[in-house]
């Protein structure tokens, strides 16, 4: 009688079950981080006073829970800022850089302190918030030209002409700005009306409404009235 060798092949099946269960499982690539979209263009109104407007820098796609830095220029600006459980930087405020006339390009970068090669980059504009009037003197019902810079709303630009603390006259400079950082250039009467003699108060902003402190971008021109000879 010849001896039959062991039946193997329900332990075999097991075993190669076994070991193709416990093969390694690809790792998932990481999702490239974003931020944000930034504004075209940041307005610089007054070093000393009004500073620059807040740029609001946030993102998905980081590693949850990481660290982050965040610079600009490549400048550090702040450090160890944490990523929540979903990937998500939350929001956080940080200054334009200043520019006292034109404009200038800026970049801000976002790098995850434990992998470097989790960075990313966005760049805007900044530019001075300006307006000015050609020529700088003349009567009030000369035609002059009034032109800006860093009226960025989506609106119209007006004048509001004030004297001693009340509002005279609301007039619409231009319907709407021009290029990534509001400009704008329009001939106009330096006053629509016969002005009192005296000082005058001339607010440019993008509200039709008049506030003394409105929440759009805004200038304020002194004009001296006098009597004529």
């Amino acid at each position: 009688m010849v001896a039959m060798p062991p039946r193997l092949p329900a332990v075999l099946g097991g075993a190669a079950m076994a070991l193709a269960a416990a093969a390694p499982v690809p790792a998932t690539a990481l999702a490239a981080p974003a931020l944000t979209a930034l504004k075209p263009c940041y307005d610089a109104v007054d070093k000393s006073g009004g500073g620059t407007e807040p740029v609001i820098v946030g993102g998905t796609g980081f590693t949850p829970n990481a660290l982050v830095d965040i610079a600009l220029d490549g400048n550090p600006l702040i450090k160890g800022v944490h990523v929540d459980g979903t990937g998500t930087l939350p929001a956080v405020t940080i200054p334009a850089p200043y520019v006292s006339k034109g404009r200038k390009g800026f970049q801000i970068t976002v790098t995850e302190q434990a992998n470097r090669a989790q960075t990313v980059s966005a760049t805007s504009l900044v530019t001075r918030l300006t307006v000015a009037v050609t020529p700088r003197s003349a009567t009030p019902s000369t035609t002059v030209r009034f032109s800006g810079e860093g009226f960025t709303d989506a609106a119209p630009v007006y004048a509001h002409y004030v004297r001693k603390g009340r509002l005279r006259r609301t007039v619409r400079l231009a319907k709407a700005t021009s290029g990534a950082c509001g400009q704008f250039s329009v001939k106009r009467h330096q006053f629509p009306f016969r002005p009192a003699v005296g000082k005058w108060r001339l607010q440019v902003d993008q509200q039709k409404a008049y506030a003394k402190a409105p929440d759009s971008p805004f200038l304020v021109l002194s004009v001296d009235v006098r009597r004529a000879g």
